[in-house]
């Protein structure tokens, strides 16, 4: 399942903070 994930989504720094601040802001 993570290699599925990894394959689709890069590890990126920058590419991984802005998805966890898009998804702090679809919490709100």
């Amino acid at each position: 399942m993570t290699s599925t994930i990894s394959k689709r989504h890069p590890r990126d720094p920058a590419e991984q903070r802005k998805e966890r601040q898009r998804f702090r802001n679809c919490r709100k």
